[in-house]
């Protein structure tokens, strides 16, 4: 059956934007939310996909974690009171987080419980393991990516996809390079921003991380822990 369109599952400063904007831009796709908002995912109706392509991004958690405390999308106001609030009060999202009365999203709660996440690393904990075990067996046309692979090995990565579904080029003759964000804005894209986060709180992040599976996804962290030089390898899940 032939792919038609395509959707993104990913946390928010996870690289969904810059993602939609490649796949538009190589594979002339146009994204469906259809079946969820692409960072609310655990708990939606994949039923009737099979002409969808699915594509999962999971991120560096360091940097995923730095920018997700500066940018603070759907971050409810309690959490943002300190980096230890954040890192370790109950996690769940919030729409209008600044108004008097945010609407709490309860679509984004513990697929399990259904209740709020304990803290941020459970949240990544649950939502990762939803993109690595129970996505391969809900759609038809899945891949996993890291968005170390889609920028640093950015050809590398939409080969592999293409081959994976047998999916035509746009431009047969060359891999477009995108370097904006969005497609509709001017907004310049920077790979990884620099890191704001002390020494001392991106330790208490690793311990606190679910390592195997972190180092599953090709997180690993070096021998010096206080460096913090987090390696990075490439790594896909693929369902078709």
């Amino acid at each position: 059956m032939t792919i038609k369109n395509f959707t993104i599952f990913g946390e928010r400063c996870s690289g969904t934007n810059f993602l939609e904007n490649v796949i538009k831009e190589n594979f002339g796709l146009e994204i469906t939310f259809k079946y969820a908002w692409k960072h609310f995912f655990c708990n939606s109706d994949l039923s009737n996909s099979d002409e969808t392509l699915f594509i999962g991004i999971v991120r560096n958690p360091i940097y995923w974690l730095n920018s997700l405390y500066k940018d603070k999308h759907h971050i409810p106001v309690e959490n943002l009171q300190s980096i230890q609030h954040f890192l370790f009060n109950k996690a769940y999202s919030v729409c209008e987080a600044t108004s008097p009365r945010p609407r709490v999203l309860k679509n984004d709660f513990n697929y399990v419980t259904n209740k709020p996440y304990k803290n941020i690393f459970e949240m990544r904990r649950f939502k990762n393991r939803f993109l690595t075990d129970i996505m391969p067996t809900k759609v038809k046309n899945y891949i996993l990516i890291n968005y170390e692979a889609l920028t640093k090995h950015y050809e590398y990565t939409l080969n592999k996809i293409q081959s994976s579904f047998n999916l035509p080029f746009k431009n047969p003759n060359a891999i477009i390079k995108v370097n904006k964000y969005k497609k509709e804005t001017k907004r310049k894209f920077v790979s990884q921003k620099k890191i704001e986060l002390d020494t001392s709180t991106l330790v208490t992040i690793w311990k606190n991380l679910d390592v195997a599976q972190e180092n599953s996804l090709g997180y690993y962290i070096g021998d010096d822990n206080q460096q913090f030089k987090l390696q990075e390898n490439i790594k896909f899940i693929i369902t078709n």
